[in-house]
């Protein structure tokens, strides 16, 4: 037994947050969402995929907060269907100085961001309440989906590794 499925008008599309699973793994760079057309994905969208950690409750009321979500990564709609979509992988590598040194040798230009380094907060050691780390960085099938700024559907970052020098 599927999901149901209706048709989403453009006007409740402006506010609508898409949000799918993983179906299949298609190469080490291209993955199968279980959105399409139909629940108003377009071509050029960004999602993230995430993995949903632990419950978050508020110590003063009680309340249950939501879960930790774990992002794992961000892929971009490039082929859309009416109730799937294939996206690629938005992930970048960040090259090594050496790497661009011996290619700056050669006349190729780069461009190399610098990270900042994040500073300690002000806070006492015993107040601090680590959350736990994600269970399963690999994507696999089954893994949430979220659209990313829904309402512009642009990239506003993209997730960096770095190559060993």
């Amino acid at each position: 037994m599927g999901v149901e499925r209706k048709y989403v008008d453009s006007k409740e599309r402006l506010n609508l947050v898409i949000e799918g699973k993983i179906i299949r793994i298609l190469s080490p760079e291209k993955v199968l969402l279980s959105v399409g057309e139909i629940d108003g994905v377009k071509l050029g969208m960004i999602f993230s995929i995430y993995e949903v950690g632990e419950e978050i409750i508020d110590p003063d009321t009680d309340i249950s907060l939501g879960n930790i979500e774990y992002k794992k990564a961000d892929v971009l709609i490039d082929n859309t269907m009416e109730k799937m979509s294939i996206a690629k992988s938005l992930s970048r590598r960040r090259l090594s100085s050496s790497f661009i040194s011996s290619y700056a040798a050669l006349g190729a230009s780069f461009s190399v961001m610098n990270p900042l380094e994040a500073l300690p907060l002000p806070i006492q050691e015993k107040d601090i309440n680590p959350i736990s780390s994600p269970s399963d960085p690999y994507i696999r099938v089954g893994d949430y989906v979220r659209q990313r700024n829904p309402s512009t559907g642009t990239v506003t970052e993209t997730t960096e590794t770095s190559v060993p020098t």
